[in-house]
Parts: C-alpha cells; sequence; structure tokens
C-alpha cells in the first residue's frame, strides 16, 4: 500500500528552484538575472539564466576579457 503522499506541482517546484538561484545570485553579486528558467528532467535539473552580468563585467566581456570575469565569479 501506497503512503498518501503530498506532492507539489512540478511548475511551483521549478519556479521555488528558479527563485532560489536568482536569490542567491542577488545576494552573491548585487544583481539577479532578469530571467531565469528551470527544467527538471528525472535525474537533472537546469536552471537557465538570462542578463545576470554586473555592468563592470558587461564591459569587461566586451573588451575580451571574458576569462577575469569568470575568475571573479568563482
Amino acid at each position: 500500500m501506497m503512503p498518501n503522499v503530498s506532492v507539489a506541482p512540478v511548475g511551483s517546484k521549478s519556479a521555488a528552484i528558479s527563485n532560489a538561484v536568482v536569490g542567491v545570485l542577488h545576494r552573491y553579486t548585487g544583481r539577479g538575472p532578469t530571467h531565469a528558467r528551470t527544467t527538471i528532467g528525472s535525474d537533472t535539473i537546469v536552471v537557465t539564466l538570462r542578463d545576470s552580468l554586473t555592468k563592470a563585467e558587461r564591459t569587461l566581456a566586451h573588451r575580451g576579457q571574458a576569462r577575469e570575469v569568470l575568475a571573479m565569479r568563482r
């Protein structure tokens, strides 16, 4: 016999994950992405972020210093 388990809809789970990731980035960088989308698979969760760089990071990336931006984020 299966126990009575309440399961949240996938949409609310993905929204909660997206919101959590955006919140972490905002606290870490002072700015969050403008768009986040979470896809939940059977054994994988993928969060895609759009426009998550700060103004300074965008300037560096446009000047060919993308590696430095990645190093700062690490």
